[in-house]
């Protein structure tokens, strides 16, 4: 268990990743500020965070070169109270994960999308709920084979697109897309090859 309470760790040389998890299920990580300061690729990054005893919370993560969080093939863990922001990619990546679970997240002014939902062996299954994603380029990008649930959130001020799905099975209910000041960004974007997806009560304002 590593518990920072609200300690910072600050990265002052170039390195891949700030802090670098790999291939681990019984850990807990919480209450530290990561911050990349521009020299580290990304502030936090897992491969292989398996089972709901692998929890991430209560972090902040800011200023990467790339995603701010970025994770491969993760299985069952859960991540939440995570807010990750001012990274030149996007705030949260997870590639290939099953049953991961995203809670209570914010992904704020990032270069790349808020939340990247991605697909390279074997598709995506994860749940992201009650979460906020502002001023981003993109509010959610999903390139899943398998699929996910996206609920519960907001998404306000992204660059282009508020959501964006070129796969399939994607679930997205109950999220409020803020109208952004750009008449022509489009809050819900459905790109070719998008098939079976269900859109259901979502809400526009704005």
């Amino acid at each position: 268990r590593i518990s920072g309470d609200a300690a910072e760790l600050k990265a002052n040389a170039p390195i891949d990743s700030l802090l670098k998890i790999d291939t681990a299920s019984h850990l807990t990580i919480e209450g530290l500020t990561l911050n990349a300061n521009g020299k580290a690729q990304h502030a936090l990054a897992a491969f292989k965070l398996t089972g709901r005893q692998a929890v991430l919370q209560n972090l902040r993560l800011e200023n990467a070169l790339s995603d701010g969080f970025w994770m491969e093939k993760g299985q069952g863990s859960s991540l939440s109270n995570i807010i990750s922001s001012n990274n030149l990619g996007s705030g949260f990546s997870c590639t290939d994960c099953n049953a991961v679970v995203f809670e209570s997240v914010i992904a704020q002014n990032n270069r790349g999308a808020g939340y990247s939902l991605l697909t390279k062996d074997w598709g995506n299954t994860v749940t992201l709920r009650s979460f906020v994603s502002k001023d981003n380029l993109i509010g959610v990008f999903a390139n899943s084979t398998i699929g996910g649930v996206i609920r519960d959130g907001w998404i306000e001020g992204n660059k282009e697109e508020g959501f964006r799905s070129i796969r399939n099975n994607i679930y997205l209910t109950n999220v409020t897309f803020e109208r952004s000041n750009s008449p022509s960004v489009t809050a819900i974007r459905l790109i070719n090859g998008a098939n079976a997806n269900r859109i259901i009560n979502n809400f526009f304002v704005g």
